[in-house]
């Protein structure tokens, strides 16, 4: 099992119920570069790396004539639209690092984090993961046709997917983001401990 930092393992402990016990846990391992990640870094570029190269000398003119500050708000928009795609790549390691996978005795539970540094846990019952889907990684696009190819026997990371969920995507409408273990290294080892507790609770409610 992955070492996790110590604020993140005390969260996953604290999540645990009385008699419930850790089987497994782990972090995602996205690529480090894949070509979904070009177009962001190619417009960040665009429109970061121009402006930034003029902004100081634009700041300036602003404070010495003091005019035009609808103009010089649209520009620090667009240098700051920039920036933010252009570290597209970082802010998905960054999230990976601050993202906790673990399977208990009784359920599969996703630690993510938000928007302003707290973390979200969502929960998968055994009931809830009948559906589930053992796919082979997919580029961080978030669409389905990214998660449909299973893991060939020499890849040792994919997804378990366990639902999906829509979002509005500015390529296409309706797009849908999948919600699982993604992209989890030794893949194959993770789902039959995956499927063990599922099977184990199921065959503990037939009377």
């Amino acid at each position: 099992m992955t070492l996790l930092p110590p604020d993140l393992d005390a969260r996953l402990r604290n999540e645990l119920k009385p008699g419930e016990r850790l089987l497994w846990h782990g972090q995602p391992q996205p690529p480090r570069f894949c070509w979904g990640y070009v177009p962001h870094v190619l417009i960040g570029f665009v429109l970061a790396v121009p402006v930034g190269y003029v902004l100081p000398g634009i700041i300036m003119d602003q404070i010495k004539k003091k005019n035009d500050w609808d103009v010089f708000a649209t520009i620090i928009v667009f240098f700051a639209l920039g920036v933010f795609l252009l570290l597209k790549p970082w802010r998905v390691q960054r999230k990976a690092r601050r993202t906790v996978y673990a399977i208990t005795s009784g359920r599969a539970v996703i630690f993510s984090p938000t928007l302003f540094g707290g973390t979200a846990v969502l929960s998968f019952t055994p009931e809830e993961l009948k559906g589930y889907a053992c796919h082979a990684s997919g580029e961080p696009k978030g669409d389905l046709k990214d998660y449909t190819r299973l893991p060939s026997p020499g890849e040792t990371k994919g997804n378990l997917v366990f639902t999906y969920e829509k979002y509005h995507s500015v390529i296409k409408e309706d797009a849908l983001r999948p919600i699982g273990f993604l992209d989890v290294p030794g893949v194959r080892e993770v789902e039959k401990i995956l499927l063990k507790m599922r099977d184990e609770n199921f065959q503990n409610e037939t009377p």
